[in-house]
């Protein structure tokens, strides 16, 4: 009883529920190749063939349904995930979504060459072979996909960790500790004579000095809201597939610039800010970002977005 609820509880974690539904597409891909081998080889055995169809349709649902947890699973990342890991995730969804067409395309030719007409027999003998060889693609394309997303768990952490802790190529969640040139802008230059004064890090021409406070400001607030909150959908790799409606909201000079729907903030203010308005739900037609079923920013979270904004968005990484 106790192995049953372990089991359901584990159901409930979107991440857990996506790593115990993407063994059954593996399987069945292994299971629906044997069975219309076996089928085409035994052409009069209509069980064989009925077996072998029943195969390929569990293994098209289980395919979308697994695809759809993996959505899922991605939703409910919060950990700040770095450019490469996000590539990977990418791949991963994108093969994931193509093998349905593997799968359906073998499905259509095992119908054609089960219980396809008579004559000519080369058209049902044809369809039937060809259905093995893209049985086979999908086997290899199966695993690829799943080697790509055991590389996401065990080498880089993604979804089962909890937030906070790091593995491989993520993104450490926390502040970064101030560099020599931060305290150089807290306490006064240190720079020893003849050294070269270290550039300001501000990308764009909007401020080229950046105060104590503001810096503060962006370390300890604004920044960890973007990054755990904005950057898994937001990232220069899912621009680069031209998607999140292209909004990048790594740097400065990516929220300047903006999405498919103009600049995301105008320094100094927050009320015109495009990030503020779909925040708070206030852009007619759009959802409130993040978006469901991520949780909404709190009221604290979007007021420091806002005072970031208000005093001229610092930003120095």
């Amino acid at each position: 009883m106790s192995d049953f609820l372990n089991i359901f509880d584990a159901l409930k974690h979107p991440a857990h529920r996506h790593a115990m539904l993407v063994h059954w597409p593996i399987a069945l891909a292994i299971l629906g190749l044997v069975l219309a081998v076996l089928a085409v080889l035994l052409p009069k055995n209509n069980l064989a063939k009925i077996v072998a169809l029943g195969a390929y349709g569990l293994l098209l649902v289980m395919s979308w349904v697994t695809v759809q947890s993996g959505d899922a699973a991605h939703d409910a990342i919060t950990m700040p995930l770095s450019n490469e890991v996000h590539e990977l995730i990418e791949r991963h969804e994108d093969m994931a979504n193509k093998l349905w067409w593997f799968v359906a395309g073998a499905l259509v030719l095992l119908i054609v060459g089960f219980f396809g007409p008579q004559r000519p027999s080369a058209v049902r003998i044809g369809a039937s072979w060809i259905a093995v060889v893209i049985n086979v693609i999908a086997v290899g394309w199966v695993s690829l996909t799943a080697h790509l997303g055991g590389t996401l768990v065990y080498e880089h952490g993604v979804g089962i960790r909890p937030p906070g802790e790091t593995m491989g190529n993520q993104v450490t969640p926390t502040t970064a500790p101030a560099s020599n040139h931060d305290h150089q802008h807290d306490h006064g230059s240190t720079n020893a004579p003849g050294d070269e004064p270290a550039p300001a890090h501000h990308e764009t021409g909007f401020s080229t000095s950046l105060p104590a406070d503001a810096l503060a400001l962006f370390r300890n607030e604004a920044w960890p809201i973007l990054e755990s909150r904005c950057l898994k959908c937001h990232n220069p790799a899912r621009v680069a597939a031209n998607k999140s409606g292209r909004l990048d909201q790594s740097s400065l000079e990516g929220l300047l610039k903006g999405g498919r729907s103009g600049s995301a903030i105008v320094p100094g203010k927050p009320q015109e800010s495009l990030l503020i308005q779909r925040v708070r739900g206030l852009v007619p037609d759009e959802d409130v970002m993040p978006p469901p079923p991520a949780d909404s920013l709190t009221e604290e979270q979007i007021a420091k977005l806002e005072q970031w904004i208000r005093e001229g968005a610092a930003w120095d990484r």
